[in-house]
């Protein structure tokens, strides 16, 4: 074990305790997917897949075959539980990372499960690790007898399917060592062109057509009033899609550093190749260099795309903040305006309240007084209801009823004009 293998190793361990990375459940009886690809001489390359256990792995990836192997791809997948850790024991993982011939410095960055791509070379068989946001991919290719051995790991739901009909739709190349991280290149441009069409788009389209912003309904009125809570949800909505924009553009550049470490496989020496499988893999890498072209291509024209998606979305941003800012004035201004109708309606309250209380005014006087003579001046039963001395009643109460009202004027208009004075005085004083 060299150095780095050793470093990783130890880092691994700390890394994978720490996490629980592993599901110890599986322990006694974990069941692998597998794909297999094999090709005998002067036959046509035949793929398998199934589900294999920990016992029966040995014998699938060392297996001696009878005929002449020319060329052979190996792939174990580990799917994850349900608490998200991977179906299998920590020791039976090195196990296989052992029989695959997988050096143990790509152990590092499984543990702290890093994306990109990544290179370890050896004389023998160099490794290589991709990682991406869905699965992480390691494998090994040694040239001496065209074999590819590959683990997945998936980071989302199962994506093996389809990934098996990419490897066996270009199960014819797999003399070449960049067989594996071409068909694994393919199948990333397929799989995010899938999720753009069918998630982030129409997403996208969706909320241009709820706010009337966008290529498609810029003729669209706008004189509607809009739900704070749903202009709130859109943004939320629209900043998932940026980020899955984003996401894709990074392993568009992540394709990028494969594409380069993929040209560097032409024109290598080839003299440790068996002689018989030198010319299968010197066709089946300039078949795949040149197809790669054509994927260089794709990408581009897909970075482009999410170039102009990545505006779109930042002007829809825009737009829907403005929205926001606009309804949360216009929910002012209604607040506003009630405040205004409460003040009219406190006003006419007021009003109404003084009027009462200038009848209370008026009246109270001569109630006053007519408890306090309470005398008998008025005589129902007599010959005359009204007696001599009834002016007295009136002589008290019109004067006292006049002094009320004038003192009330009197103090009502003082206040006001205190008030007054003492505003423009305060005035006067800030223009000093």
């Amino acid at each position: 074990m060299n150095e780095l293998a050793r470093i990783s190793l130890e880092d691994f361990h700390d890394v994978t305790r720490k996490s629980q990375m592993f599901d110890s459940s599986y322990l006694s009886h974990p069941l692998l997917a597998t794909i297999s690809i094999l090709q005998f001489a002067d036959e046509p390359a035949k793929c398998s897949s199934g589900n294999r256990t920990m016992k029966e792995l040995d014998g699938f990836i060392n297996r001696a075959y009878t005929s002449r192997l020319s060329a052979s791809f190996k792939l174990i997948y580990i799917t994850r539980s349900t608490d998200n850790r991977l179906a299998i024991g920590e020791g039976q993982f090195l196990n296989l990372v052992k029989m695959m011939g997988i050096d143990q410095g790509v152990l590092h960055l499984v543990g702290h499960e890093y994306d990109g791509f990544h290179r370890i070379p050896d004389e023998g068989a160099e490794t290589c690790y991709l990682g991406t946001s869905h699965y992480a991919l390691f494998w090994t290719y040694s040239y001496t007898s065209c074999t590819s051995h590959a683990i997945l790991i998936n980071r989302l739901p199962n994506y093996l399917p389809r990934l098996t009909a990419f490897f066996e739709s270009n199960k014819h190349y797999i003399h070449s060592p960049v067989f594996v991280p071409y068909v694994a290149s393919l199948y990333n441009n397929d799989l995010y062109d899938t999720e753009l069409k069918s998630n982030q788009i129409p997403t996208l389209k969706w909320l241009e057509s709820r706010v009337r912003h966008g290529p498609t309904s810029y003729h669209l009125p706008m004189n509607q009033r809009y739900d704070m809570n749903d202009l709130t949800n859109a943004l939320q909505f629209l900043g998932r899609v940026q980020c899955d924009i984003a996401n894709i553009q990074r392993h568009l550049r992540l394709f990028g550093a494969v594409k380069a470490f993929l040209r560097t496989k032409s024109g290598q020496d080839l003299s440790s190749v068996n002689a018989e499988a030198r010319s299968a893999v010197e066709k089946s890498t300039e078949y795949l260099l040149e197809a790669l072209d054509l994927l260089s291509y794709r990408a581009d024209a897909s970075n482009e795309y999410l170039i102009y998606l990545t505006v779109r979305a930042e002007r829809l941003s825009a737009v829907i903040f403005a929205l926001l800012t606009h309804e949360d004035s216009a929910i002012n201004a209604d607040l506003a305006n009630s405040s205004r109708e409460l003040a009219a309606a406190a006003k006419r309250d007021s009003s109404s309240m003084k009027t009462i209380a200038v009848m209370t005014m008026i009246f109270l006087p001569g109630t006053f007084f007519a408890a306090l003579f309470s005398v008998p001046s008025l005589k129902w039963d007599g010959e005359y209801v009204i007696q001599d001395r009834f002016w007295v009643y009136w002589v008290f109460t019109l004067p006292a009823t006049f002094i009320v009202i004038l003192v009330w004027f009197v103090l009502t208009n003082w206040e006001v004009s205190w008030r007054t004075e003492k505003r423009t005085k305060k005035e006067v004083s800030k223009l000093k």
